[in-house]
């Protein structure tokens, strides 16, 4: 009935799946940092996301199917000690409903995880194609009247009144779970929990009620005091939280917990997981911002110039400066500033003096130009010289070895 090379062939795709969508999600996440440190920011941003959304998706779909495989052998370990294959014993024994079941079951067989088997719906049972049921090649009957259909479900359903005390032992011990990292234990007198390093014990007398949270069962005392119980499988829940109520209330005296309440719950949980994840992503991103150097503009370029071609003039203080123009610009960030200056000579005297000036690189750290250049790329002719530009520029990047180079580390 199970497909062995079809489930080893998803088991490899899965754990191919999950790797990519790891290395997507990390990348995505380290396309973000580069915002800021390139000009093309709305190609980074559509990249990273891209990239992270991507890798999500794989991931929660690896995630998944691996739930899905592990549903498979769950449900068949089950079947094996049901002789009639009745998919009431899968709901019952994993407290899930019997609807969810079926559709997992209809994946599996879609998938061709299963084959050569069907669901019989008039009886909620898997059997072969050929009527026989589950593995033992046993003869199919179907119920004889509807009346007695009703009669087996009854009696199936009546089964699921015992889910609660499916674990409890002759000595009153139920539902001990012991494995280094959690420990439940639940006696009709004491209910003893591990909360941290601390093994903790209460009385059952001096329980309010149980009752499921986002973070799993959680029993509140009559002081008004809560306590969550640690790591306890999804699957247990339900046992738990009836299992406490039923003896905190009184046997018969307390209201199961629904299909319902435990898919609500789950859905809750996916939600707030799912507002941290974005919250964390806006936070990284935004922190982008603040410990991102901020990128220098052409008007930080001529400032910059102003410093630089100051240092060559008789009276800075003197100087006022206009026309700034880019006359070229590399792929790394080097520009060649052009522009007019007018400043005392010294003589006393203004003169207008025209500039031309290559700087390499320009940072703004704590609101302070840190830039690097040559001196032999500052150069401020007397008098109106724009009819030299080009010459200049030109003979400015052929003497700068660097120019359209990336920057050494």
């Amino acid at each position: 009935m199970i497909n062995e090379k079809k489930v080893k062939l998803q088991k490899v795709k899965r754990i191919l799946t999950l790797i990519f969508g790891i290395i997507f999600a990390i990348l995505g996440v380290l396309f973000a940092f580069t915002i800021g440190v390139t000009d093309d920011v709305a190609t980074i941003i559509e990249m990273s996301l891209i990239l992270l959304c991507g890798g999500v998706a794989m991931i929660i779909w690896a995630k998944k199917r691996k739930k899905l495989i592990n549903d498979m052998s769950e449900f068949m370990k089950i079947l094996s000690c049901d002789e009639n294959g009745c998919l009431n014993s899968i709901s019952s024994a994993t407290n899930r409903p019997i609807e969810e079941i079926k559709n997992e079951i209809n994946k599996l067989i879609k998938l061709e995880f299963l084959q050569g088997v069907f669901i019989d719906e008039s009886c909620n049972c898997l059997v072969k194609g050929n009527g026989e049921v589950n593995l033992k090649s046993r003869a199919y009957t179907s119920p004889q009247s509807s009346s007695k259909t009703e009669s087996v479900i009854h009696e199936e359903e009546n089964t699921n009144d015992k889910d609660a005390s499916e674990n409890q032992f002759d000595d009153g011990t139920i539902l001990l779970i012991d494995n280094g990292a959690s420990y439940n234990k639940l006696t009709k007198e004491t209910l003893t929990f591990k909360s941290g390093k601390e093994i903790k014990e209460v009385n059952v007398s001096d329980i309010y009620n149980a009752k499921l949270g986002l973070l799993g069962v959680t029993i509140t005392l009559k002081d008004n005091r809560q306590e969550i119980l640690p790591t306890i499988p999804k699957d247990k829940y339900s046992v738990w939280v009836d299992a406490i109520n039923e003896l905190v209330q009184g046997k018969g005296n307390y209201t199961p917990l629904s299909h319902e309440t435990i898919a609500k719950v789950k859905k809750q949980r996916k939600i707030a997981i799912g507002t941290a994840v974005a919250v964390l992503m806006l936070v990284v991103i935004g922190g982008l911002g603040i410990f991102t150097p901020d990128k220098a503009t052409d008007n930080d370029y001529f400032e910059v110039a102003k410093i630089l071609i100051g240092q060559e003039l008789k009276a800075p203080t003197t100087a006022r400066y206009y026309d700034f123009e880019i006359k070229a610009e590399d792929d790394y960030g080097r520009k060649i500033v052009f522009c007019h200056c007018d400043a005392q000579n010294g003589f006393g005297a203004y003169v207008q003096d025209t500039c031309w000036v290559l700087i390499d690189k320009v940072e703004i750290v704590d609101d302070s130009y840190k830039y690097t250049y040559s001196k032999i790329n500052v150069i401020v002719v007397q008098g109106n010289a724009d009819y030299l530009s080009d010459t200049y520029v030109s003979g400015m990047i052929k003497n700068e070895s660097t120019w359209n180079q990336p920057f050494e580390d």
